[in-house]
């Protein structure tokens, strides 16, 4: 009751409500983004004078709801997608790791790129490609700028282009000293793609080569 829904929802904007439970509970997420959107809805008739539209697929708002135990939290979601996924991971390889772990895995070895760093068993290369993502201060999102916060109505004047070129200027494409090393052919032809769909194929070098010859 308190949301000021104006600043979000006019005549041609289109949300729904999606909601993410932890604990055990005696209702069920779609029952509460069933009850959410109702209000919603009523409280827009209401401030606003009209009902928005809510569409399934593709809106232009989410409406997130978190509930945590016996905590509700109501927001909007600005990214309109899982930002833990990695776009790049298309070629994988047996035992690969989580992207995001690697990435906690090379900020906890304290690496530097002044540093040779060396996998020895890069897999797909994600341990080499989250390094080189780091150091060369690339974003992980590159490629994939399809944010929600692009379609909210505060934001639809914003020059976006030059918003997200302030950011991709910021990285570097200086030669790095990663190597990643793999003893299957086809690990290490994995790795260099999803190093290209990185955009950061040119900063990291892949060889097949068994462990006896890492001297």
């Amino acid at each position: 009751k308190n949301t000021q829904l104006k600043e979000w929802l006019d005549k041609d904007t289109s949300f729904k409500v999606v909601c993410e439970r932890v604990g055990e509970h005696k209702f069920g997420s779609q029952g509460i983004e069933e009850e959410v959107g109702e209000q919603i809805l009523k409280q827009a008739k209401q401030q606003l004078g009209f009902m928005p539209t809510v569409r399934m697929a593709s809106p232009d708002i989410i409406i997130y709801v978190f509930i945590n135990k016996n905590n509700a939290y109501l927001g909007i979601d600005f990214a309109g997608r899982d930002l833990s996924k990695r776009k790049y991971r298309i070629f994988s390889a047996p035992g690969i790791i989580n992207a995001n772990l690697a990435y906690a895995l090379v900020r906890l070895s304290n690496y530097s790129k002044k540093e040779k760093t060396v996998d020895l068993f890069c897999k797909a290369g994600v341990v080499c490609i989250e390094a080189a993502l780091y150091a060369s201060g690339k974003s992980i999102n590159y490629y994939s700028k399809d944010f929600a916060f692009k379609k909210l109505k505060p934001f639809t004047k914003k020059d976006w282009d030059a918003f997200f070129k302030a950011i991709d200027d910021k990285g570097k494409d200086d030669k790095l000293d990663i190597i990643g090393l793999d003893p299957m052919l086809r690990n290490v032809e994995a790795s260099k793609r999803n190093a290209k769909l990185a955009g950061i194929d040119k900063l990291i070098n892949f060889s097949r080569m068994d462990t006896e010859w890492l001297d």
